[in-house]
């Protein structure tokens, strides 16, 4: 089974190098002193759907496509057509290996870091799939259906709790088992769903960079 982890980060475009290439910062510029030093380079090109028409290997993606390709990154990736400013939706690993750089999974404190993930399947039993992270609640069960109170992304937590909605689900059908942690009546926590479930419950994306907008899942 072959999958790829995506993490949200709100992205500023600091430096452009390329027709796909990139740097940018996490947060406001001015607020972070303008400095170079942590700029996060990226190379737009290296995404889940070049690697499905074999552009390039699964390994080398860095980031997720353009919310006009099916993924969820807004910045780029053309030059100059493209938005300076919006979400940029990194591979983990990618993340991993940017060290001392790395902005920070949780820039606020009104959700968990969950929210902001989402995952690319390329084979096996759930191949071609994408799932997104929310935060939820199983209220009640009644044979394979589970009553569940779903929170839009990035608002699940106190003072305000924005619910998505309250549906009963199959989670077995529309869920990711992998990184889903509920599964009972009572249980709260990350659950993941599929794209074509999230669209039907009119989901949002998450609202990154914070001072942004919402947009619904294309």
């Amino acid at each position: 089974m072959t999958r790829v982890v995506f993490y949200g980060f709100g992205a500023y475009v600091g430096t452009v190098n390329g027709q796909r290439l990139c740097s940018w910062w996490p947060d406001d510029p001015d607020s972070l002193g303008w400095s170079s030093a942590l700029l996060v380079p990226i190379d737009l090109s290296k995404t889940p759907s070049a690697a499905q028409s074999g552009v390039i290997p699964v390994s080398a993606v860095q980031v997720d496509d353009d919310i006009t390709s099916g993924g969820l990154s807004e910045v780029g990736p053309l030059f100059p057509l493209g938005r300076s400013a919006g979400a940029c939706w990194i591979r983990d690993s990618y993340w991993n290996g940017l060290g001392g750089n790395k902005p920070p999974r949780q820039p606020g404190t009104q959700f968990f870091d969950y929210e902001l993930t989402s995952v690319q399947y390329f084979d096996g039993e759930l191949g071609d799939r994408r799932f997104y992270g929310y935060h939820a609640k199983i209220l009640a069960a009644q044979g394979g259906l589970s009553h569940v109170k779903i929170w839009q992304p990035g608002w699940a937590k106190p003072p305000s709790q924005d619910v998505m909605t309250i549906a009963w689900l199959d989670l077995a059908q529309v869920s990711d088992p992998n990184f889903t942690t509920i599964q009972n009546a009572g249980d709260e926590g990350a659950l993941f769903l599929d794209r074509a479930t999230a669209q039907s419950l009119s989901a949002r994306r998450p609202k990154i960079p914070k001072d942004f907008g919402f947009g619904e899942l294309l």
